[in-house]
C-alpha cells in the first residue's frame, strides 16, 4: 500500500470510507443490541412475575400458619435464579421472613410489592416485597455488543478495502496522473494537451480533461492580454505618479492642503500637507480617512461646526462649474485655532447627485491679522483725520463768530461809557446800539453760512430701491462679516415697490443696524453667528425691512431706552446711532422698532410707505 503515501486523495477516500461505514455499522449494531437488551429485561421481568405467582399460594398458607421454615424455603427458591435477588414477607405488623442471594453484591434496580391474602381470599394478611437486579443481563449485553462490533468491524475493513480498490482503479490513479501533469505546467510556456493513459471511454474524466485543456488555452490568451494590460497600467501609473508629484509640489509651493468629502459614506480624506498645517500627523489624529463626526470633533472649533456643515450642504447642492469657498477655524495640536480658507467643487454622479466634494485649504491667519491691523490703522487714521477736521472747523467757526462778538462787546462798552458821562450822549448810545444790532445780524449770517456748508443736492428725495440699498450695505460690511465668521441669510422680495426718500440717509440707517448686529454677535460665544435680512411688500401697502441677529439680545430693562439720545450699552458708544436712525425713518413717514428674536438675539424692523402713498 505504498501508493497511500503518494496520494493524499487516496488516503482521504479510504479514511472517509472506513469512518462512514464504521459509523453506520456502529449505530445499527448499538441500536440492535439495545433493542435486544430491552427485550431481555422484559423477559426477565415476566419470569420474575410468573415465579412469584406460582409460589404466592404457598407463601400465603405458610404465613397464615406462621410456618417460618416453609416461608424461608419458598423465598430461598425465588432468589436462586433469575433477576430476583431479595424477597421479604411482612405481616400487618412486622417482618416475618426474608431471603436474598448469597453472592449478591449489587444494589437492586427495581422493587415492587404484592399483597398476600388469606386462604379464604377474604382479607389481606401480609405483603411480599421483591427486589430485582439486571446486572447479569447487562454483562451479557456488553459481551454480545463487543462480539458483534468486532464482527462488524471486520466486515467494514473488508468492504472498505474492496471499495477502495475499485475507486482507485477507476478514478484516483487517473486523478493522480492529471494532478502531476497540471502541477508540472510552467507559466508562459506553450500549452500542450493533457491525456490520460487509459482507453477512451467518454466519461466524466474525459470531460474534465477536455475542460482543463480548454481552460489552459483560454488562460494563456488571458495571461497575454493581462501582461499587456499590466504594461499599459504601469505606464499610466508612472504618468499619474508624475502628475501627482507635480500637483503635490505645486500645492506645497502655494502652501495649499488637499481635502475630499465623500457625500455617500460621509468620510473626509486629508493629505499630509493638511496635517502639517495643523502641526500634527495622520497617525496622531486617526489616519488619512476620518468619519465626519470625528473630523468635526477633532479638527474644527466648536463655534464653526454648524456653519461648516451648512457650507458642505450648500456646496453639495450646487453646480460642478461653480467654485465654493468659506472661512473656518481649525484646531491645531497645540490648541491654537487657525483661520483656514476652504475652497471646493462638487462632483456629481450619473443621476446628478453629489457624490464627492474636492478642494483645497489655505492658512490665512496671518493674512487676516495683517488685514485687521491695516483696517485698525485706517480706522485710527480716519479718526485722527476726523478729529483734525473737527479742530479745523472749530477754529474756523470760532474765528468767524469771534469777530462780530468782539465788535458787539466793544460797542456795548462804548454805549455804557456814553451813558455814565455827566451829560449822557444819547445819540452816541443809539449809534452804539445800532452797531450792536448790525454785528448780531452779522453773527447770525456766519452761523447760517456754516449750516449751509452741510447742505448738498444729495439730500433731495428720490425713488429708492430698498433691496439695492441692502446690497450696497452688504458690500460695505463684507469684510466685517467674514472676519466675525457670520453667516448671512437673505430673503429679499423681488416684487417690492420703491419708496420715496433720501438714498444716503436710508443707507446710513441700514448700515447702522448691520454694524450693531455685527458688534452684538462679536461678543457672543457658543452659538452660530447668523445675520438674517429680509424685505417684503405688506398688504398695508408699505415696505417692511427686517434685520435679525443671533447675539445675546437686549436686556428687557433697557428695551424702552435704546432709542433715547445718549443712551448706550457699549463701552465705546455715544448713544446717538439708534436715535438718529429713528429720526431719519420717522422723517420718511415710517417706523423703526425693536423686538426679541426667537433665537435669543435682537430683531429690528423698519416700515416705509410705498412711493405713491407718501404725501
Amino acid at each position: 500500500m505504498g501508493f497511500l503515501a503518494q496520494s493524499r486523495l487516496t488516503t482521504r477516500i479510504l479514511l472517509w470510507v472506513v469512518v462512514a461505514a464504521g459509523l453506520v455499522f456502529f449505530v445499527v449494531t448499538v441500536v440492535t443490541v439495545l433493542h435486544g437488551r430491552d427485550q431481555m429485561y422484559q423477559a426477565a421481568k415476566k419470569d420474575a412475575t410468573r415465579s412469584v405467582s406460582r409460589n404466592l399460594a404457598a407463601i400465603s398458607e405458610a404465613l397464615w400458619d406462621y410456618d417460618t421454615a416453609a416461608l424461608n424455603a419458598t423465598l430461598g427458591g425465588l432468589v436462586q435464579s433469575g433477576s430476583i435477588i431479595r424477597a421479604e414477607v411482612h405481616d400487618l405488623n412486622r417482618q416475618v421472613s426474608e431471603s436474598e442471594r448469597a453472592d449478591n453484591q449489587t444494589k437492586p434496580d427495581t422493587q415492587w410489592e404484592i399483597p398476600i391474602l388469606g386462604p379464604d381470599r377474604s382479607k389481606q394478611i401480609g405483603v411480599l416485597k421483591i427486589s430485582e437486579s439486571y446486572s447479569e443481563l447487562r454483562d451479557v449485553v456488553a459481551r454480545n455488543l463487543a462480539i458483534e462490533l468486532l464482527a462488524e468491524l471486520a466486515k467494514i475493513v473488508g468492504l472498505a478495502a474492496l471499495l477502495f480498490i475499485i475507486v482507485y482503479r477507476l478514478v484516483t490513479r487517473h486523478l493522480q496522473s492529471l494532478a502531476r501533469d497540471v502541477s508540472s505546467l510552467v507559466p508562459n510556456d506553450a500549452p500542450t494537451p493533457i491525456t490520460l493513459n487509459r482507453k477512451d471511454r467518454h466519461d466524466e474524466l474525459d470531460t474534465l480533461v477536455a475542460s482543463i485543456n480548454r481552460f489552459r488555452n483560454e488562460r494563456a490568451e488571458v495571461e497575454n492580454a493581462l501582461l499587456r494590460d499590466i504594461a499599459e497600467r504601469k505606464q499610466v501609473e508612472a504618468t499619474l505618479h508624475k502628475a501627482e508629484s507635480d500637483l503635490s509640489e505645486a500645492l506645497q509651493i502655494a502652501q495649499l492642503a488637499h481635502w475630499q468629502y465623500n457625500a455617500v459614506t460621509q468620510e473626509f480624506t486629508l493629505n499630509d500637507r493638511y496635517y502639517l498645517l495643523l502641526r500634527t500627523s495622520a497617525n496622531e489624529v486617526g489616519g488619512y480617512h476620518l468619519r465626519a463626526d470625528d473630523f468635526f470633533d477633532r479638527l474644527l472649533s466648536a463655534e464653526d461646526r454648524s456653519a461648516f456643515l451648512t457650507f458642505l450642504k450648500e456646496a453639495a447642492q450646487g453646480l460642478p462649474s461653480e467654485l465654493y469657498q468659506t472661512e473656518t477655524h481649525t484646531l491645531c495640536a497645540d490648541g491654537e485655532a487657525r483661520l483656514m480658507l476652504v475652497r471646493c467643487k462638487v462632483e456629481l454622479s450619473d443621476e446628478r447627485k453629489a457624490v464627492r466634494l474636492k478642494g483645497t485649504v489655505q492658512d490665512v491667519t496671518e493674512r487676516r491679522r495683517e488685514q485687521e491691523a491695516l483696517r485698525a490703522t485706517q480706522s485710527e487714521l480716519a479718526r485722527v483725520t476726523h478729529l483734525s477736521t473737527i479742530g479745523q472747523m472749530t477754529a474756523s467757526i470760532s474765528h468767524e463768530v469771534n469777530q462780530p462778538l468782539a465788535a458787539i462787546v466793544a460797542n456795548a462798552n462804548a454805549g455804557l461809557r456814553f451813558l455814565r458821562a455827566e451829560r449822557p450822549d444819547l445819540c452816541e448810545v443809539g449809534e452804539a446800539l445800532t452797531r450792536i444790532v448790525d454785528e448780531g445780524h452779522r453773527a447770525g449770517q456766519v452761523v447760517q453760512s456754516i449750516r449751509s456748508m452741510f447742505k448738498k443736492d444729495s439730500q433731495l428725495r428720490s425713488q429708492v430701491d430698498v433691496n439695492q440699498i441692502i446690497q450696497e450695505v452688504f458690500a460695505l460690511v463684507r469684510d466685517d462679516l467674514q472676519g466675525q465668521r457670520i453667516q448671512v441669510q437673505t430673503q429679499l422680495s423681488k416684487k417690492i415697490p420703491k419708496v420715496s426718500g433720501v438714498h444716503i440717509q436710508l443707507q446710513q440707517v441700514i448700515f447702522n443696524l448691520f454694524t450693531n448686529a455685527i458688534e452684538a454677535m462679536a461678543s457672543t460665544r457658543g452659538r452660530a453667528h447668523v445675520l438674517r435680512v429680509s424685505s417684503e411688500h405688506r398688504e398695508a401697502d408699505d415696505v417692511l425691512i427686517t434685520v435679525e441677529d443671533s447675539g445675546s439680545g437686549i436686556d428687557p430693562k433697557n428695551a424702552d431706552h435704546i432709542f433715547n439720545p445718549f443712551f448706550t450699552t457699549k463701552s465705546h458708544g455715544m448713544g446717538m446711532g439708534l436715535s438718529i436712525c429713528r429720526s431719519i425713518v420717522e422723517a420718511h413717514q415710517g417706523r423703526l422698532f425693536m423686538s426679541p428674536a426667537a433665537n435669543g438675539g435682537t430683531m429690528f424692523k423698519i416700515t416705509l410707505p410705498a412711493d405713491e402713498h407718501i404725501s
